[in-house]
């Protein structure tokens, strides 16, 4: 009991101040998705053995460029003189981020004890692409439907935020089902504790916020059963993915920084996986 105390207090200080900055401000929106994605990077080059010191903390230093560039463009992106790009000057972000990639390989030139470059550029790379690129393309769920004026009044909260509530949703209500009522095994090799009944009954739950959100508390101009949807059945295998990766490594968690919960990559693994599939829907509805 003393754990689940635990997890409940750290889910609602965390919570609570997630919701707060993310309702008051696109500027926290976009604080909270880069601080998740540098620190859970942070984690991810901890746990995967990533070995160059130099090349790992230019990578995350870079990142916060990234953000930095990703800012700019959501909230100025014809304006230069309201959101100056560093160096006083315009860059592709694609372009930018394959200077980093080059940089980071030079820089294992003059590590001796890397004695994998390949590997070890790999799961740099990686870690770019599995943490950082989710974490920017929620982010972007808040452009989708707003102008791209700073301190514009249409400024949309709901996406984001309803976008974490349905997988905080998810999961809350799948461990404790999953513990009052677990008794088949959902996937025994990878994860000993995940039940079937611990999925269904999160995924249950999960709709059932979605519909809320979808006939009574936040109508869009996509379907938040569709976002449910997508959250219920991916989300899941996103925590089942790092689950594969810490049994893999042999770790029981990714961090510590998150009291009862583990570490950033432990809380927010089944997001990763999910958004990039909530983007492409949402932006499709655009299209459409």
């Amino acid at each position: 009991m003393s754990n689940l105390l635990k997890r409940f207090l750290t889910a609602l200080v965390a919570g609570s101040v997630v919701i707060t900055i993310i309702v008051l401000s696109q500027w926290g929106a976009m604080f909270f998705c880069a601080l998740v994605s540098v620190l859970g990077l942070h984690e991810f080059y901890k746990i995967t053995g990533v070995k160059s010191r130099i090349a790992k903390w230019f990578l995350l230093g870079m990142s916060v460029v990234v953000w930095y560039y990703w800012g700019w463009e959501a909230f100025a992106p014809h304006n230069d003189t309201a959101f100056p790009h560093p160096f006083c000057f315009r860059l592709n972000l694609h372009g930018f981020i394959g200077m980093i990639a080059a940089i980071g390989a030079i820089i294992l030139l003059f590590e001796k004890k890397v004695t994998h470059p390949a590997q070890e550029m790999g799961l740099m790379g990686f870690g770019y692409i599995y943490v950082l690129v989710p974490m920017s393309l929620l982010f972007q769920l808040t452009v989708l439907t707003r102008s791209y004026t700073i301190g514009s009044n249409d400024y949309h909260f709901q996406t984001i935020l309803g976008t974490l509530m349905l997988t905080w949703c998810l999961d809350t209500f799948a461990y404790f089902c999953g513990r009052f009522l677990g008794k088949h095994k959902l996937w025994e090799r990878i994860s000993p504790k995940k039940t079937w009944e611990g999925a269904v009954g999160g995924a249950l739950f999960c709709m059932g916020l979605a519909c809320a959100f979808e006939f009574w508390i936040w109508p869009m101009n996509f379907s938040w059963i569709v976002v449910g949807a997508i959250i219920s059945i991916f989300a899941q295998l996103g925590d089942l993915v790092e689950s594969l990766y810490k049994r893999g490594l042999q770790i029981k968690d990714s961090g510590g920084i998150l009291p009862g919960h583990g570490g950033i990559l432990d809380r927010f693994d089944g997001l990763l996986i999910a958004t990039p599939l909530i983007y492409l829907y949402i932006q499709w509805t655009n299209w459409s």
